[in-house]
Order: structure tokens, then C-alpha cells, then sequence
């Protein structure tokens, strides 16, 4: 894989609420560093922004033993409303730049 990180999200429902569950693989030799990285930085940020609650880190078991660790965090927010009224400005003031 040619990049070090690999992304993906999606969403789901669970008891009355969302969980938008992010999926990274990353390679081993940035792993520390972005482990790090997530939890003291990453995710505080996305908590701080107002659309999700809280958010669960998980390490994965590894599918394939040469590439990286796979983390999934899963953000819990009220509704799929409430992500799309804040997620969606951001998302296109990101897409402009």
C-alpha cells in the first residue's frame, strides 16, 4: 500500500443513537507516532467541534502481519442530524481548499 494511512467510515445506529465508526490502518513504522497522535490530539479535537459525545478507540486483531495495526474509534452522537448539521460545512469548507 502506497499510502501510510488507510481510511474508511461509516455509520450505524444504536440504541436511539450514532456511532460513526472511522477505520485507519497504519503502516509500522509511523504506528507509535500515530497512535499517539489519535489519542492525545485527533480525537479530542473531533469531541471539541460538538457533534459527537464521546468516541471508543479499539485496536483490531491484524488481518495481514505485514502491514500495520488497524484501529477502529467509534464517535457516538444523538443523531444522524445532528453529524449532518455539523459535519456537513466542514466537510465542504474542506473540499475548497
Amino acid at each position: 500500500m502506497n499510502k501510510e494511512i488507510y481510511e474508511h467510515s461509516n455509520t450505524s445506529s444504536v440504541n436511539g443513537g450514532i456511532i460513526y465508526n472511522v477505520t485507519t490502518q497504519v503502516e509500522r513504522h509511523i504506528a507509535n507516532d500515530s497512535l499517539q497522535w489519535l489519542m492525545e490530539e485527533h480525537i479530542a479535537d473531533i469531541i471539541a467541534n460538538g457533534c459527537f459525545s464521546n468516541a471508543v478507540m479499539m485496536r483490531l486483531m491484524e488481518v495481514v502481519k505485514t502491514q500495520g495495526p488497524t484501529y477502529a474509534i467509534q464517535y457516538h452522537a444523538d443523531s444522524k442530524a445532528h453529524i449532518s448539521a455539523i459535519l456537513n460545512p466542514l466537510l465542504k469548507r474542506r473540499e475548497r481548499k
